[in-house]
């Protein structure tokens, strides 16, 4: 049996809020590389992991994310964070939650 490969990590929205000097996308692409993950390019193929721009979040997140595949961490509702095996599958329906 063979590991699933490590997701890539693809930043969502258009936050040009800076924290600490960085933009989102600066952070984040900093926090993905100290986890040992790649930024996604438009080419991406396999897991990603969906970063929401709009939220701050400590790195741990991360690591809960990869424990849980095919899932979205939402906040007051909104999509923050989402892990999905499909890097083909659209970001806005990634992002997406539904109440059941």
């Amino acid at each position: 049996m063979t590991d699933a490969p490590a997701p890539q990590v693809r930043v969502t929205g258009d936050n040009r809020t800076r924290l600490w000097g960085l933009t989102p996308h600066e952070r984040v692409a900093r926090i993905a590389d100290k986890a040992g993950l790649a930024m996604a390019d438009d080419q991406a193929e396999g897991p990603l992991l969906l970063v929401n721009s709009a939220f701050a979040f400590d790195p741990q997140w991360i690591g809960f994310m990869l424990a849980r595949p095919e899932s979205v961490l939402t906040v007051d509702g909104v999509p923050a964070m989402a892990l999905t095996a499909d890097a083909a599958a659209p970001n806005e329906s990634a992002l997406t939650t539904t109440s059941g």
